[in-house]
């Protein structure tokens, strides 16, 4: 992770992969009250956040 591209890109895959880990454990384990719709919504820009972030970081 030398590059700032390289960093910013771990960043979003990280937040993006947070984001999806939340979304399942809402779907799974249902600790957080949210309707379901909203769970896949998250679990999508998590994935899309998840994506973009490796393209950044691939993208040298």
């Amino acid at each position: 992770m030398g590059c700032k591209k390289c960093s910013k890109g771990e960043l979003l895959y990280l937040l993006g992969f947070a984001m999806m880990v939340i979304a399942f454990n809402q779907l799974s384990i249902g600790c957080v009250e949210v309707e379901e719709s909203s769970s896949y919504m998250l679990f999508g820009a998590g994935f899309l956040i998840m994506a973009l972030g490796a393209y950044i970081k691939s993208n040298k």
